[in-house]
């Protein structure tokens, strides 16, 4: 259960999933409408729906009393019954028939896709990190590597096609890999659902706060300046999915080593600091590479470019306050804070959106969610403290003040990436003693990534 090489293989993982996918939207942009970006948008915004509002037995929860019972040498009764629930969800599915028929067409993918997150989440609990990753090269090279033929051949339903067989084989390698039959125990399921009930509501909260922008734009500009955003929205997200992928591991690690003892407050601390020293640098260099990136790859898009750069800035710089989340769930604390967080969220997210983007467009889609961003930032930081995972030393003080220059990035990026970098080495955001405990779990093959972290250590 080793936090950082697992942490790097979800990263590896995610790195390959955004390549291909900046390959399939660039000839997607290239060969397609934004009108038709739109449609695929659709889909994906529903496949994202499944996982939110159709998981009652949420994925981090799953993963923290999985890597619990593990570590105790319990029954993994949660896993049994978290794979026999997926069959128990099936006939709410067809709600999705009154959609055009692109849509209802996608009913096995989302269904997959629902399985998949589950199986996934088991093998992470168990701390079967290279085994849970390579089910996503396999998905992925199938959603956004084989359905290039799709793309050039101008048919969306070939496109659907390679992604449901690519979430089948995942869903059939998954299957070899968990070696854990689908098990009913009433017990357990009333105890999932009545725990993670708040996270469960706050899932679908966030849903409507991650993607209730784009549902607004769709409902007052239509499927052309939805397919704009979308694009946007998703090179924005680059960034962020790599560093989130990181959560993946920590969650069911910080499990493991609190049940053994460890200190939270400090993992917290270290993991906090951990997230700044990645995101700061790839939100600002992000932002600088928006406007070229879009110019060359994707020109039709251009109406879309500066939202793009209020949204990978914003989103990827406040990534280390979203990570406390992880530690709110790994310690077991009380999960109501998520409902709330969640339902300010949604509210601010769709009524900012009805606000601004009548007036600037998809501009104003992208204003809404960097204030989200903010908001939630502010409020994870508050109750990870008022539960106490979280301390704000002098150490994390200096580091939320290094969060605050980055966002001068809109101003000049050049000027808030030097003094990021000269910053985190003066303020001293990690020291040799934080380096020297990220290398015990290390392997040989990221020396160099420890190299980079010592020049950085003071």
């Amino acid at each position: 259960m080793n936090p950082f090489t697992g942490s790097i293989k979800y990263f590896i993982a995610n790195l390959y999933n955004s390549l291909l996918a900046l390959l399939f939207f660039i000839l997607l942009a290239r060969y397609l409408t934004p009108s038709y970006l739109g449609q695929i948008a659709l889909v994906q915004l529903i496949a994202y729906l499944t996982t939110s509002v159709f998981a009652l037995l949420p994925g981090n929860l799953i993963m923290r009393d999985i890597a619990y019972d593990f570590t105790s040498k319990k029954d993994l009764r949660v896993a049994e019954v978290s794979l026999f629930f997926t069959a128990v969800i099936l006939p709410f599915m067809l709600v999705f028939l009154v959609f055009p028929k692109y849509v209802w067409i996608s009913i096995p993918y989302f269904i997959l896709t629902l399985l998949t997150s589950y199986q996934s989440w088991i093998l992470s609990g168990l701390g079967k990190f290279t085994e849970a990753n390579l089910g996503v090269i396999i998905s992925s090279t199938f959603r956004y590597g084989l359905a290039i033929a799709g793309v050039l051949m101008r048919n969306i339903y070939i496109i659907i096609a390679f992604w449901t067989a690519g979430a089948a084989l995942a869903a059939i390698y998954y299957s070899l890999q968990v070696s854990i039959k689908p098990k009913w125990h009433f017990d357990v399921f009333k105890s999932l659902v009545m725990v993670g009930l708040p996270i469960y509501i706050s899932g679908i909260v966030g849903f409507i706060a991650g993607q209730g922008d784009r549902l607004v734009t769709y409902a007052l500009l239509g499927s052309y300046y939805l397919g704009i955003y979308q694009l946007m929205a998703m090179i924005s997200t680059v960034p962020n999915l790599l560093i989130s992928s990181l959560s993946s591991a920590i969650l069911p690690a910080s499990t493991h080593y609190y049940a053994k003892g460890k200190d939270m407050v400090y993992m917290s601390s270290l993991s906090f600091r951990f997230y700044t020293l990645i995101s700061l640098p790839l939100a600002l260099i992000g932002l600088a590479l928006s406007y070229p990136v879009v110019y060359h790859l994707f020109p039709a898009y251009l109406p879309g470019v500066k939202a793009l750069e209020i949204l990978i800035l914003f989103v990827t710089a406040t990534m280390p306050f979203i990570s406390l989340s992880t530690f709110m769930i790994s310690a077991k604390k009380d999960y109501k804070p998520f409902v709330l967080i969640g339902s300010i969220s949604a509210v601010e997210v769709v009524g900012v959106s009805y606000l601004l983007i009548p007036r600037y467009n998809v501009f104003g889609a992208a204003v809404a969610q960097a204030i989200n961003a903010l908001i939630t930032s502010a409020l994870f930081l508050f109750f990870s403290i008022r539960q106490k995972v979280f301390v704000l030393d002098k150490k994390n003080y200096l580091t939320i003040f290094l969060i605050l220059i980055s966002f001068f990035g809109l101003l000049s990026w050049e000027i808030a990436l030097i003094a990021v970098l000269i910053g985190i080495k003066a303020l001293g955001i990690i020291n040799k003693d934080d380096v020297t405990i990220l290398e015990r779990f290390s392997p040989k093959q990221l020396k160099t990534l420890i190299d980079i972290l010592k020049i950085f250590a003071r």
